[in-house]
C-alpha cells in the first residue's frame, strides 16, 4: 500500500459565483481569510512537513491575491500547488498565465452536465456551462502539459449521462476524469433522503458505460485515468479496480482559529460514516471508513456485502491507465 500524500486544503473564503446544490464547502468550518491569514497557515503547513497545497474555496479564482499566495506557497517550498476551482474563469488567459506563472502545478476543474440544462440545473448559474467549457478548452489548448483533473458530481439529475459528459470531456482531450459520489455535506445534507435519488447500484451500469468509453479512447496513453471518489469498494465489484479510494490525500483543513484538522476525524468525530458488524469480515474492512449515515438511513445496507474474493493488494497495484471494464 503506498502511503497518502498530507495535503493542506486551504479554503479562503465561501465567495462563489455558481450556487452548486451539490457543494459541500461550508463543511466542517465557514472561513473567511484575508491575505495575512492566509499566508500564516501556509508557513504552518510547512512547518508540520506538508508538501501539497489546495487552494479552493468558494470560487478561489475571484480572489485578487490569489497568484501572490501561490507564488509564496511556492517560494516557503511546496511541491504540489493545486488550484480547485469551477472552471468558469480559465478561460480569461491573463489570468491562467499569472497563476501558472506564479506556480500553480496542476488544476482541478468541475463539470456536472454535458448540456446547459443539465450543468445548471445543479449549478444554479446562467451561463456556467459554456464558461466552464471554454475554461477547460483554455487549459488544454494552452498549456497541454498541465495536468488538469475533471470531476463530475454523480446525482439525480445527471447520473444517466456520464457517458455523454465523459465524451465531452474526451472531445476536449481532457485525460484525467474523477467521477464523484455525493458527500452529504454542507448544501449536499439531504441528498440521498431525496425521493428521486438513486441507489449507488442503479447508477453503476451508466458508470461503467462512461468508463468502458474512457478507457478504449485513451487505452494507448500512460497519462490518463479515470478514478472513482467516494464510491464503497463492496459495492464496485468490476469498477474496484477504478476507485481513488486509497490514494486520495490525508487532508487538512483549518479552523476559524487556525486549528489543523484531519478531514477524517472530523468525520469520524460527527459520525458520519457508519460500519456494521458484517464489515469487519471484508478483506477491505482496513482500507474502508464505512457507508455515509445518511445513506443508510434512506437506502439501507442491502446493498453492501463484505468482499472475500478479491486481495485488497492485486487490486490497488494495476495502473488504471491499462485497465479495461471487459474481462475484469
Amino acid at each position: 500500500m503506498t502511503g497518502k500524500i498530507a495535503s493542506l486544503q486551504l479554503i479562503l473564503d465561501l465567495k462563489c459565483d455558481s450556487n452548486c446544490m451539490l457543494c459541500g464547502a461550508s463543511w466542517p468550518f465557514r472561513p473567511n481569510l484575508n491575505t495575512a491569514q492566509a499566508i500564516e497557515r501556509l508557513r504552518y503547513g510547512i512547518h508540520m512537513g506538508l508538501k501539497e497545497v489546495v487552494f479552493s474555496g468558494g470560487e478561489v479564482t475571484l480572489r485578487r491575491d490569489l497568484p501572490k499566495l501561490i507564488n509564496y506557497a511556492r517560494d516557503l517550498g511546496y511541491s504540489s500547488i493545486v488550484l480547485l476551482t469551477n472552471g468558469r474563469r480559465l478561460a480569461d488567459l491573463n489570468l491562467l498565465r499569472n497563476l501558472i506563472r506564479a506556480g500553480i502545478t496542476s488544476i482541478g476543474s468541475s463539470l456536472h452536465g454535458h448540456t446547459a440544462e443539465i450543468h445548471e440545473q445543479i449549478t444554479r448559474a446562467p451561463r456556467s456551462f459554456e464558461q466552464a467549457i471554454a475554461g477547460i478548452k483554455a487549459v488544454r489548448v494552452n498549456f497541454p502539459e498541465l495536468p488538469l483533473s475533471v470531476n463530475c458530481v454523480l446525482n439525480r439529475v445527471n447520473y444517466r449521462y456520464m457517458r455523454e459528459i465523459v465524451h465531452l470531456l474526451v472531445k476536449a482531450n481532457v485525460r484525467l476524469v474523477q467521477i464523484t459520489n455525493v458527500v452529504p455535506v454542507g448544501k449536499a445534507v439531504g441528498t440521498y433522503l431525496h425521493p428521486e435519488t438513486p441507489r449507488i447500484s442503479e447508477t453503476l451500469p451508466y458508470i461503467h458505460d462512461s468508463i468502458d468509453y474512457f478507457v478504449q479512447q485513451y487505452k494507448p496513453l500512460s497519462n490518463s485515468s479515470i478514478t472513482l471518489a467516494f464510491f464503497p469498494f463492496c459495492i464496485l465489484g468490476d469498477l474496484m479496480r477504478f476507485s481513488g479510494e486509497t490514494s486520495q490525500s490525508m487532508s487538512y483543513f483549518v479552523s476559524e482559529i487556525g486549528e489543523f484538522v484531519l478531514i477524517d476525524d472530523e468525520i469520524s468525530q460527527q459520525n458520519l460514516k457508519i460500519k456494521r458488524p458484517e464489515c469487519a469480515l471484508c478483506r477491505f474492512e482496513k482500507y474502508c471508513d464505512g457507508i455515509w449515515k445518511e445513506y443508510i438511513i434512506a437506502k439501507g445496507w442491502n446493498e453492501f456485502n463484505p468482499i472475500n474474493e478479491y486481495d485488497p493488494e492485486q487490486i490497488i497495484s494495476t495502473p488504471r491507465n491499462q485497465q479495461s471494464v471487459q474481462g475484469f
